[in-house]
């Protein structure tokens, strides 16, 4: 960790909806969504002095062979990726309550749901395409 650097090294508590306070290294500010897979948090990793996004398996499929399996190839197919337009991979790893989690960079801009068209419809690709961000990531933060 960077000696000079300033932050709060006070971990926030842990919430009473069960959001953590930490996941692995990473600090837990706030969740960014849910899902069938899993949580996503917005994070920061302390030692680096930057956001991050992190992902979780969500608590009913922890115990699950299939699901931490097709974890790790998720992780693995996107950490092959290096393209403008999806986000970096930053790591995965095990907790050590035996957790998985994956730390990707945050992107902060639109979360996917305001770039639906209509209740439940989504844009056709060209009308899609034309409103998208230059850098959009599976998880970005809300604003």
């Amino acid at each position: 960790m960077d000696p000079d650097a300033t932050f709060d090294p006070t971990p926030p508590a842990a919430d009473p909806e069960g959001m953590p306070a930490r996941i692995g290294p990473y600090r837990v500010d706030g969740l960014l969504g849910r899902g069938g897979m899993g949580e996503v948090y917005r994070g920061f990793d302390e030692a680096l002095q930057r956001p991050v996004a992190i992902k979780r398996v969500a608590g009913r499929l922890r115990g699950q062979a299939e699901a931490r399996a097709r974890f790790w190839r998720e992780a693995r197919a996107l950490a092959t990726l290096d393209h403008p337009g999806v986000v970096r991979v930053h790591r995965i790893d095990e907790s050590a309550e035996g957790e998985l989690f994956l730390a990707m960079e945050l992107v902060d801009g639109p979360r996917w749901p305001s770039w639906r068209v209509g209740p439940g419809r989504r844009p056709s690709p060209r009308r899609w395409a034309a409103r998208r961000p230059p850098r959009w990531g599976p998880y970005t933060a809300p604003g």
